[in-house]
């Protein structure tokens, strides 16, 4: 298991999704390669200073989802 990336697996198709990693200060984060393939994404997490950020999904139809995730 590569802890540098985190994967998402989406319940449906995503091709259309936004999707983008926030601070806990809610800034975007520019930098991590996003490759959403439709069913899922993997994010590359290689260069995250330790600390707690925030995977934010927008879909299609202008629906969002954030998760709360953790780089130790």
């Amino acid at each position: 298991m590569n802890t540098d990336e985190l994967y998402v697996q989406f319940g449906k198709p995503a091709l259309n999704s936004e999707i983008s990693i926030l601070s806990e200060d809610g800034l975007k984060i520019e930098g991590p390669s996003i490759e959403n393939s439709g069913g899922g994404a993997i994010i590359n997490l290689k260069g995250l200073t330790p600390g707690t950020y925030f995977l934010k999904i927008i879909d299609a139809t202008g629906k969002e989802n954030v998760k709360r995730f953790i780089v130790e």
